[in-house]
């Protein structure tokens, strides 16, 4: 069995879908945070994403408060295939210390 290799492109976008979120987001992450999200988010697009056609249509956001924060965002695909994106964080002393990325 072989080994499918990588699309060059692919690890480039990758890198800078991390280097943007480390910009984007070192002042309010802890640092083991941040690297931790970066995989989860690089692996759920890849993943989770990959079977809608893009451009996709968000059609709801939502922001629940409470013990964390949950992020909600809905969309629909070319093919008017629905998905949903949730985001939890959890804060500890100003900076976000866990975030969750789950799918439907």
């Amino acid at each position: 069995m072989q080994k499918a290799e990588e699309d060059p492109s692919d690890i480039a976008s990758q890198e800078q879908i991390y280097q943007d979120m480390e910009a984007e987001f070192q002042d309010v992450m802890e640092e083991d945070t941040l690297k931790d999200v970066q995989i989860k988010i690089v692996t759920f697009i890849m993943n989770e994403l990959s079977s809608y056609s893009l451009p996709v249509t968000i059609q709801s956001v939502s922001i629940e408060e409470g013990d964390s924060q949950v992020l909600t965002v809905k969309f629909k695909d070319q093919n008017q295939k629905q998905g949903e994106v949730i985001l939890r964080m959890q804060e500890n002393n100003g900076k976000i210390s866990y975030v969750g990325v789950y799918g439907k």
